[in-house]
């Protein structure tokens, strides 16, 4: 609203100042005009009476003395035409006057119209009048009789009345000036409401688009340059409605990308201050995420190479790539960064952006890699080794007794089941675990799962003089899987449990639901297992007891496969074991399958 009147009475302040000046302007023209015309309306019958004056004292200025009769003519002819007549001599000497008496008045040889008149033959002035005592408009005549300068004939009027007729004209003016302002004022004031009305209207819009807010429209009044001034910003409100949206729709989609990104990015000016993190670089700042933003990178980052990192690629202009491990963060951690210049068109470097990716799990896999090498290198390298002693001694003593040759034939024949066995559970735990395997997954009944897999143990529990006691549900109970690898994985627990059956010689499989998760559980009542072993226990080649597990056939690969096929089917293995009391393998599923 401040703006609002600031601006109309600022228009309507120059409009009525303009009308002022134009009426006072207009007034002292016609004034001046009037003023002007009116002397020189005098000025013309002022010599027109002198020609006339100059006829009649033509005798007493050649005598050089006023004949009796030119006074009293003076003094009529002033008194009929309110015009001063006065005749003087060359010397200035005055001979006759219509208003006053010749002989009282003083020597006139120094008045100007004289002296102008004696000059170039007219003068005029307009001065005060010492004889009369007003101002005065005199017109002289020179007269002469022949080339010999005789005297002077002088008209003159008093300004007085020229004056009042001014002082008429002037309140006149002023008249006219204040009627015209009570007239163009009011008028004015519509003029400017007119005027201002749309420009405020325009101004409040544009202050809404300043806010936000483009819902407002400028009225659309007339069809001139205003009118066209408001349909444009209308277009432009519009414009920039649709312009902001889009933006925003774009930063909102770019948001919802680099906050879904599983790497990490930060993005810095060249004075590394932070214009951008998302959620996961955010992982690596000392601040909270809204607190990030406009901080110095080296005043959050907690990783100090990474700031480093930054710095160097905006000072050198080149790409930075690091793998850096993390210290102190309660695990081995490891992160690649990969930092990049930021530019603009002319290739000048505005800043830096940084991808961070943890790579904990490819130096894990890699370390497990290697670790899964060497062991498997070590498993071989056993029953090959063995194999290989037995037969150079048997081939190095052709003398060999037959009962000495057919033990180490036995032992071979061992090795080499052994090396069969282990070789077989390394391809079925790179068949599961990287799925060289097409899974036929189809809905399976555990109960006849499980019983399908006990039957594929039972020559090797009757051998070892083990009871496999199967407890199933009043209830089918189906899930979705692979019949081939659940059958592996349940055969490798039933196979174990028989193993290490105990004293009690007892196997217990159990099929049931915990909650709505169907499981099968495994469970011997052997040595157990520490808990210390709990969490390796499902890792390649990890034995509790080395030897022992050598002796009993165990490649230490089986329980790896067991977890593999659970991952597969959504579903994990756990251990409840303590020493002395035995060991239960649970086999848990995500979810029964419903219906036919």
């Amino acid at each position: 609203m401040a703006l609002r009147t600031q601006f109309f009475w600022k228009l309507y302040s120059v409009y009525a100042i303009l009308i002022v000046l134009t009426a006072l302007t207009v007034g002292l023209l016609i004034q001046f005009r009037i003023s002007a015309d009116s002397l020189l309306r005098i000025e013309r019958s002022l010599q027109q009476q002198c020609l006339m004056l100059e006829a009649m004292a033509q005798d007493s200025l050649q005598a050089g003395a006023a004949l009796p009769a030119l006074d009293d003519q003076l003094k009529d002819l002033g008194r009929a035409t309110a015009t001063r007549f006065t005749v003087i001599r060359d010397d200035g000497v005055v001979l006759a006057d219509s208003h006053m008496a010749a002989a009282e008045m003083e020597n006139h040889a120094n008045r100007p119209e004289l002296l102008a008149a004696g000059s170039s033959g007219s003068g005029m002035s307009r001065r005060f009048s010492r004889s009369v005592h007003e101002r005065m408009m005199y017109y002289a005549v020179a007269v002469h009789d022949g080339s010999r300068l005789t005297g002077y004939v002088r008209t003159s009027l008093p300004l007085s009345d020229i004056d009042n007729q001014l002082s008429a004209l002037r309140l006149s003016v002023l008249m006219g000036t204040g009627i015209t302002l009570l007239v163009s004022l009011p008028l004015g004031l519509l003029f400017a409401r007119r005027v201002t009305r749309p420009v405020t209207r325009m101004m409040e819009v544009a202050r809404g688009i300043s806010r936000g807010n483009y819902s407002k429209r400028a009225e659309v009044m007339t069809h001139d340059e205003l009118g066209q001034l408001a349909e444009m910003l209308n277009s432009m409100s519009d414009s920039l409605a649709q312009r902001m949206l889009t933006i925003a729709r774009d930063r909102s989609q770019l948001e919802a990308i680099l906050s879904s990104m599983s790497e990490g990015l930060i993005a810095v000016d060249s004075q590394e201050r932070i214009v951008h993190v998302n959620r996961v670089a955010a992982g690596y700042c000392r601040q909270e995420y809204d607190a990030i933003a406009g901080r110095h990178a080296w005043e959050c980052l907690t990783v100090p190479e990474l700031v480093q990192a930054l710095s160097a690629a905006i000072s050198n202009g080149s790409t930075i790539q690091r793998e850096l491990e993390l210290v102190g963060t309660g695990s081995n951690r490891w992160i690649s960064i990969i930092v990049t210049p930021w530019r603009d068109a002319t290739e000048g470097v505005l800043g830096a952006v940084g991808i961070i990716r943890d790579i904990t799990g490819t130096h894990e896999f890699e370390h497990m890699r290697t670790q899964f090498i060497a062991n498997a290198s070590h498993e071989l390298k056993s029953p090959v080794t063995a194999i290989r002693g037995l037969a150079e001694t048997i081939i190095s003593d052709p003398e060999m007794e037959h009962a000495v040759r057919d033990r180490f034939m036995g032992s071979i024949l061992d090795e080499s089941l052994r090396l069969s066995g282990l070789v077989n559970d390394m391809l079925s735990l790179s068949r599961v675990e990287h799925g060289f395997h097409e899974r036929e997954d189809e809905p399976l009944d555990l109960a006849s799962t499980a019983r399908l897999a006990i039957d594929n143990c039972s020559a090797k529990s009757e051998s070892a003089g083990v009871e496999i006691r199967l407890s199933l549900p009043d209830q089918p109970i189906r899930v979705m899987g692979d019949q081939e690898n659940l059958l592996l994985a349940i055969g490798n627990l039933v196979d174990n449990a028989i193993k290490y059956a105990g004293s009690r010689q007892l196997v217990e499989v159990r099929v049931g639901l915990e909650g709505s998760s169907p499981f099968i559980s495994v469970r011997d009542y052997g040595l157990g297992i520490p808990e210390e072993h709990h969490a390796r226990i499902f890792e390649r080649f990890y034995r509790v007891d080395k030897a022992r597990s050598r002796q009993l056939g165990g490649t230490g690969l089986g329980l790896a496969i067991v977890k593999h096929v659970m991952i597969a089917h959504g579903g994990e293995v756990r251990i409840k074991s303590s020493p002395g009391e035995g060991s239960e393998f649970i086999l848990s599923f995500p979810s029964e399958l419903r219906g036919n």
